[in-house]
């Protein structure tokens, strides 16, 4: 969902304590440069591929991940998000979730691969679509905003539940 050169300047937000838009509009001072440099530095050799294609169906995602996986030995991805894959647009929201849930399971059992796959929660709380969107899924945990934390001001806490654990296949304990 988030544009790659956003989402870099996010992750290195977060690593620095600089906010992106100092570094977007280029208000950086020295001492920032250099945690800039420095973070990069550090991340330079790690194996992340941030594939950011327009209009992504799920046949285009499984040709970019095998080749990704040949090329470069990928062992699992993330998608943010999974409705905004193009496939099948004309069909209810919960019929296009749960059939683009079994391509993506058949795209991870054709590659061996393992994904985490952003979706939505529907206002009970549970995972948007059918119950096969569900069934599909090794592991589901949810993140909501959690206003009992005793935050501090301005800032938002999350809560990370865990819906579902498929022990034997998701290999958890």
């Amino acid at each position: 969902e988030m544009k790659s050169r956003r989402m870099m300047y996010r992750a290195f937000s977060s690593m620095t304590d600089i906010s992106s838009w100092k570094m977007r509009k280029g208000f950086v001072n020295q001492n920032e440069l250099s945690s800039l440099v420095q973070e990069a530095d550090n991340l330079k050799d790690l194996p992340l591929y941030v594939a950011d294609p327009g209009h992504l169906d799920t046949g285009m995602l499984h040709t970019m991940l095998y080749r990704y996986k040949r090329d470069y030995g990928l062992e699992w991805f993330g998608l943010d998000y999974l409705t905004l894959l193009r496939d099948d647009q004309q069909l209810k929201k919960w019929e296009r979730a749960e059939i683009l849930s079994q391509r993506l399971l058949q795209i991870n059992r054709d590659l061996n691969l393992a994904s985490v796959v952003i979706h939505t929660l529907n206002g009970e709380g549970k995972i948007s679509g059918g119950m096969g969107t569900q069934y599909d899924a090794d592991v589901i945990c949810t993140l909501v905003n959690d206003p009992d934390t005793g935050c501090p001001p301005g800032l938002e806490a999350k809560k990370l539940t865990f819906q579902k654990i498929r022990d034997s296949e998701a290999g958890l304990s």
